[in-house]
């Protein structure tokens, strides 16, 4: 595609909405051998631990043959053999949202970018996610 056609899904947004079940963190932090007391309902949820929630089941025929979702639903279709989460950052803002709650989590693809790195073309994708 050409950068002219990646602008239209500059803006593209999916919605997921998740219980911020605290079992799963509890699960998380005895993966992580936390020896502090589990985490409960009504506690915040840790920053970067977002990561265990809003896991999207796809039936089958919606992965790619990464057994990620199919480009061309949210992310867009790029024609390259793999993909990789290349970086990340976050801020918190306006406090941390509480275990045994309902949350949503936006996300919006903010810019599309090819590239040209040593091992040959790149296309690179930024995705804000807002919960």
């Amino acid at each position: 595609m050409s950068p002219s056609e990646w602008s239209a899904w500059i803006g593209r947004e999916a919605r997921v909405e998740d219980w911020l079940d605290p079992r799963r963190a509890a699960a998380l932090a005895g993966a992580l051998e936390l020896e502090a007391p589990l985490p409960r309902e009504g506690e915040s949820l840790l920053p970067t631990w977002n990561w265990a929630y809003f896991l999207e089941a796809q039936p089958h025929a919606a992965l790619g043959a990464d057994g990620h979702e199919a480009r061309g639903r949210f992310m867009p279709p790029v024609a390259l053999p793999s993909r990789m989460w290349a970086a990340g950052s976050f801020r918190i803002q306006g406090g941390r949202p509480k275990l045994g709650s309902q949350a949503v989590r936006v996300s919006r693809i903010e810019r599309v970018e090819e590239k040209t790195g040593r091992s040959g073309p790149l296309c690179l994708v930024t995705v804000q996610h807002d919960m």
